[in-house]
């Protein structure tokens, strides 16, 4: 992905932070803690994230610290954005029709915690 200064930047398919490098060669993800090409390696990224989410969006890293006002409900929805330009170049004659479902917790009553993530891309004719 390029952004307006041309400069290359990655998201963790996982959790959505900004990594320095692709997620690959066992990359970890300072974020969730997920490492590239070992946790990926037979479980999928929704799996991981839905792991990440049920443990209450914690911080993994001990030595990289999270980036001022981070919230990682507005991370994971930056990762739902950035589909977007992704699905435009896959199918450029269609529009795409795009649906985020943001997970949803209430402090007061864990109960209410729905942990899921969901993405729905269709092409529109």
């Amino acid at each position: 992905m390029h952004n307006a200064l041309n400069i290359e930047t990655h998201l963790c398919p996982v959790c959505g932070y900004h990594l320095d490098e692709p997620p690959e060669n066992h990359l970890i993800c300072s974020c969730c803690g997920t490492q590239f090409d070992y946790d990926d390696y037979k479980t999928t990224h929704a799996e991981l994230r839905h792991r990440w989410i049920s443990r209450g969006y914690l911080w993994f890293s001990t030595a990289v610290q999270p980036p001022a006002g981070w919230n990682p409900i507005d991370q994971l929805e930056g990762l739902a954005t950035s589909a977007r330009p992704f699905a435009a170049r896959r199918a450029p004659t269609g529009a795409i029709k795009i649906a985020y479902e943001k997970p949803s917790f209430t402090p007061d009553a864990s109960e209410s915690f729905n942990s899921s993530l969901r993405f729905e891309l269709a092409l529109v004719s």
